[in-house]
């Protein structure tokens, strides 16, 4: 993977973009990602905004676990940010 992050509004929002790399190290596909965080109920919800701005013949193949993808991701995070807090009680 490759990207860049091209606007961060902290705790609201940021935008960035990815790509996903071939094995000759070229894009197979280049996403447009906004990331939104909002304070509710104690905890924050996170809204994610992903436009696909480019795309190789192969991309589809790759494309159609993103969902998936950015849900094992999240999931990761969530279980950081636990251990995180058990630390610091």
């Amino acid at each position: 993977m490759s990207g860049k992050f091209v606007e961060v509004y902290p705790p609201y929002r940021m935008h960035f973009t990815a790509a996903a790399l071939d094995k000759a190290g070229k894009a197979m596909f280049e996403n447009w990602n906004s990331v939104f965080f909002e304070e509710v109920d104690g905890g924050t919800m996170v809204t994610l905004d992903v436009h696909v701005m480019s795309q190789t013949e192969v991309a589809p193949q790759y494309l159609k676990g993103m969902s998936q993808g950015w849900s094992l991701s999240l999931d990761k995070l969530e279980e950081l940010l636990a251990a995180s807090r058990e630390r610091t009680n």
